[in-house]
């Protein structure tokens, strides 16, 4: 007489364990990325707070720049970087870039020299 080898079949409680232990090792790993991405969150918050510091530094040493050159000199590179800068396009499909609030020069703020 041989004999012969069994096989098992999956039960539910053996199914039911495998899953639960998946399911385990799977709240680790969103654990770890969910840290991982509060981290991330928080340097992007720094990062927003730091550039728009920046920027409104930058809007007043443009302002007091304005006030010293020539309108029509001041460089169009300068005013991207400005957050009152007002680009438009008009009718006849030319842009025109204005800077301050509505167009008007803004309120001219001296920096403290660093």
């Amino acid at each position: 007489m041989t004999s012969a080898k069994v096989l098992q079949f999956p039960t539910k409680v053996m199914k039911a364990d495998t899953h639960r232990a998946e399911l385990y090792r799977r709240i680790e790993e969103l654990d770890e990325c969910y840290d991982i991405l509060e981290q991330l969150h928080e340097s992007l918050n720094q990062l927003e707070d730091h550039c728009h510091k920046l920027e409104q530094t930058y809007n007043i040493i443009l302002g007091e720049y304005a006030t010293l050159v020539d309108p029509a000199a001041l460089e169009v590179d300068f005013l991207t970087y400005s957050t009152e800068a007002i680009v438009e396009e008009g009718e006849d499909g030319k842009f025109t870039i204005r800077w301050g609030k509505d167009g008007v020069p803004a309120e001219i703020v001296k920096r403290e020299e660093e």
